[in-house]
């Protein structure tokens, strides 16, 4: 008997994905740090390896995590044309703080969106949720770093590109839902 997900498609294909977890280690819910701080990182950290236990190698333990509460901030523009026509667009706001994350050191920058006329507005391509397990081109772990926020997408007019900037915290993801897994039997 085989156990997993099997995935099957209209021609009668199949896949059975199966899990590589052995036990579960930790997991819940957690409140996220109450705001970033440009300059640093911004993460909650669970540690894993109390009573003086090992780190764990990278290929021996997994995380996932979901957003459980978001926050968004985001302007929405109307123009009436010929009074029977209306253009509606959406806009980056600037009552929160906005961040460029470094992806290999997890190093926080502020972005700030540009509100100074609506022809000027950073516009907003899509906002969603994001929560991860944020490695840092790390290889062995004593402790799980999980960066959340609000992920927008803008296009940044100042300097003519598209970007992903966060917001945080009580401005981003406020929870998060956790579980910490051992992918291989860690006996003697």
């Amino acid at each position: 008997m085989s156990y997993g997900l099997k995935v099957k498609d209209g021609s009668g294909n199949e896949l059975l994905i199966t899990p590589d977890i052995i036990s579960l280690y930790d997991g819940g819910r957690v409140v996220m740090p109450s705001s970033g701080t440009s300059g640093s990182t911004y993460q909650k950290t669970i540690d894993i390896t109390p009573s003086g236990e090992s780190s764990y190698d990278e290929a021996d333990i997994g995380v996932l995590a979901t957003p459980f509460i978001m926050n968004v901030d985001l302007t929405v523009y109307n123009l009436n044309v010929d009074n029977d026509f209306w253009i509606q667009s959406w806009f980056v706001n600037n009552s929160f703080s906005f961040y460029t994350r470094n992806e290999s050191t997890g190093i926080l920058t502020t972005w700030v969106p540009d509100k100074s006329t609506p022809t000027a507005y950073d516009g907003l391509v899509s906002v969603y949720p994001i929560a991860f397990w944020d490695k840092r081109e790390a290889s062995s772990f004593d402790e799980i770093n999980i960066f959340a926020g609000s992920s927008y997408l803008v296009y940044d007019q100042s300097d003519s590109v598209y970007r992903t900037v966060y917001t945080v915290g009580s401005q981003g993801v406020e929870n998060i839902n956790y579980v910490i897994f051992l992918r291989h039997y860690q006996g003697d």
